[in-house]
């Protein structure tokens, strides 16, 4: 077995558009003592339901659909900001800039756009939230990024794989440099670490191993970062039972919820004069730069969506282009408080025979688990469905109730682990996987940009995505004026020949 070096500056996963792995973790039903609770970043007292975000379609729709929140739990702060807004208030102070969506999209560009701006033209930013703050799907998100095998494999060629990898490994590199700058690494687990993709079926296992061979023999930069245990060694080395093959890289991992979040409260301690929070806070349309909501309408001279699955709702014309897709993970601990032996050390995609898992283990030895998605009962039940209030049917929960830990690993067997929860969330699939960056290419949203459809991979595609689009709001520029600055792949600039009016989606 070759030894691998994991260097900080290798790639993370992407997810594209399948959702046979999706990546999506989701946030652990309310428990004050749950090791993986997201705390609210606030202590805003919620209402017993809330809306949906964005409705998706039709545009503007009166009738979101309810669900159950969170029980707030304590956080660093013992009051809430005066720049944090509920709905009890009324709109009345509108904003430089204005940017749709709290999870870790809005929130990096909000970062980017008060960091990079000079002091004496700082521009005041309003940030809404149709839920509770960061309540979509980074708060689900068990923070899994890194480039899978089964991704690279995809593509065409050798160079657009290196471009692939590259461009991840910036943003593993960006997300490091935010959390160390901020003092945020140990409150979000930040980690560099390996990961493996395991295979259990030895032809899937001989596609990706075909490709990867030939890459070495040519001497592709892509394949020079990763490493391959074959058969003789992969089950010992992955502790996977049954594995026949396995690719090692690195790959980030972290709680995005807490990083979202804690962004938020060193900007605020930062900047409290420039930032405006609206939550609870739905924005039905947009009309000429005029934000509609339920509490009132409001002008802004610039506007950035940062609603993913959701985007439909407010640019009509990304119907079909962006589709809503639902995605299931859960939270599996040990039966008992110490940590299990052998504690895993590494970031997994499982590729079964029938599809794949993911798995992110934590720093207190429970773990993350997201994917099933071969189990799912039809299609109406995850694709085009942005009801993230509904769980899956038991039968197709019990995927990882029964025993699942015990049967994937060597050494579980007798530990009793099994999941506390399990949710779903919503993932935004692009009709081309890829996401769309930029300017929302429609004379009618003029001075609105977007970063959104991200196919379940954006924790390793937003932060330089989203750095870019700060750029591109305070400059008035457009994803090609900084595409090459920031190493921005070739088609995730959106553009009014990526709108797909067919009514197709980006899973099939």
């Amino acid at each position: 077995m070759a030894t691998k070096h994991t260097h900080h500056y290798l790639p993370a996963q992407l997810q594209w558009s399948s959702v046979e792995s999706s990546f999506l973790s989701l946030p652990i039903p309310p428990s004050h003592n749950h090791p993986h609770q997201p705390p609210p970043f606030l202590k805003l007292q919620p209402p017993k339901s809330y809306p949906s975000p964005t409705p998706y379609p039709p545009t503007g729709s009166a009738n979101p659909t309810n669900t159950p929140i969170y029980a707030p739990h304590p956080t660093s702060l013992n009051n809430v900001p005066s720049c944090i807004h509920s709905a009890s208030t009324i709109l009345t102070s509108p904003g430089d800039i204005a940017i749709i969506g709290s999870g870790l999209s809005g929130m990096l560009t909000l970062y980017h756009i008060l960091s990079t701006a000079p002091a004496h033209s700082r521009p005041n930013v309003m940030l809404f939230e149709a839920r509770e703050l960061c309540s979509g799907a980074t708060a689900r998100n068990g923070g899994h990024a890194k480039v899978k095998i089964a991704t690279l494999v995809g593509k065409e060629s050798g160079g657009e794989r290196d471009k692939m990898q590259a461009y991840v490994a910036g943003v593993i590199q960006e997300l490091e440099r935010i959390v160390v700058a901020e003092g945020l690494g140990e409150e979000c687990e930040f980690e560099v670490r390996r990961s493996l993709d395991v295979f259990l079926h030895e032809g899937e296992c001989e596609k990706m191993k075909g490709v990867y061979d030939a890459a070495i023999l040519k001497g592709e930069y892509w394949a020079r970062n990763i490493d391959f245990v074959g058969a003789d060694e992969a089950e010992k080395a992955s502790g996977v039972k049954g594995a026949v093959g396995a690719f090692i890289c690195p790959a980030a991992s972290f709680w995005p919820y807490k990083l979202a979040t804690g962004i938020l409260e060193v900007l605020i301690r930062r900047f409290p004069e420039h930032i405006n929070v609206q939550t609870n806070t739905l924005v039905t349309s947009l009309e000429h730069g005029i934000l509609h909501t339920p509490r009132g309408a409001l002008h802004s001279e610039k506007i950035v969506l940062a609603t993913n699955a959701w985007t439909a709702g407010l640019v009509p014309s990304f119907n079909g282009t962006i589709t809503p897709v639902k995605g299931m993970a859960c939270h599996i601990a040990p039966s008992h408080p110490h940590p299990v032996f052998p504690h895993l050390k590494t970031t997994y995609n499982i590729y079964f025979p029938p599809g794949a898992d993911y798995l992110n283990p934590r720093p207190d030895g429970s773990i993350v688990v997201g994917g099933g998605a071969w189990l799912f009962p039809s299609k109406d039940s995850w694709y085009n469905n942005f009801n993230d209030a509904q769980r899956f049917a038991s039968d197709v929960e019990n995927h990882w109730r029964d025993g699942y830990m015990q049967n994937t690993f060597l050494g579980w067997e007798d530990s009793g682990a099994g999941p506390d929860s399990v949710w779903v969330g919503i993932m935004g699939s692009t009709d081309d996987g890829m996401p769309h960056v930029g300017r929302v290419p429609e004379d009618e949203y003029k001075g609105v940009w977007m970063l959104a459809g991200f196919n379940g991979g954006g924790m390793a595609l937003i932060a330089t995505a989203a750095k870019a689009v700060a750029k591109m709001v305070l400059e008035d520029l457009g994803f090609e004026d900084v595409k090459d600055e920031f190493g921005l792949l070739e088609g995730m600039g959106t553009s009014g020949r990526r709108l797909n009016k067919d009514g197709r989606g980006g899973v099939e």
